[in-house]
């Protein structure tokens, strides 16, 4: 069996904490002239097309959900992993940077409760926004905001 390299190891463990124990529903990806198809190849007969990216990243989700008769909202914490069409290696390290990218969003969402009790826990023991911000890695106007949401 083949090793896993680090950052492999990485993107597993952040989907991991992302998602939990949540399936990963991997979508084929095809071009026919400028409209994107997508099939859902761990999902029989689970398929869809739209005109834009972002209109087939919605209609796939909607597809899953309907598929395996998901809860209403579901369709956002879905993980979805694209095989897409790669003409070019530059083109393969932007489809890597995405889900990295895309991981890292979802990984500091799952963050924003546990932020939002340590700054309340901060703001108790009488650290200032701006200490807290620098301890955070945020702007002091994030730190206010999230305070007070």
């Amino acid at each position: 069996m083949a090793e896993m390299t680090s950052e492999s190891k990485v993107e597993a463990r952040a989907k991991q904490l992302c998602f939990g124990t949540a399936p990963n529903y991997s979508v084929r990806v095809t071009r026919e002239g400028t409209d994107w198809l997508a099939e859902v190849t761990n999902l029989q007969g689970v398929s869809t097309w739209a005109t834009t990216f972002s209109g087939l990243d919605r209609n796939v989700r909607e597809a899953i959900a309907l598929a395996e008769d998901l809860p209403d909202g579901a369709e956002e914490k879905l993980w979805v992993s694209w095989d897409l069409p790669v003409t070019s290696p530059e083109l393969s390290h932007a489809y890597k940077v995405a889900e990295q990218r895309r991981l890292l969003v979802h990984a500091q969402e799952d963050l924003l409760p546990e932020v939002r009790k340590t700054i309340e826990a901060l703001t108790n023991e009488g650290w200032s926004v701006r200490d807290q911000a620098a301890l955070l890695g945020m702007t002091a106007g994030r730190v206010s905001q999230l305070a007070t949401s």
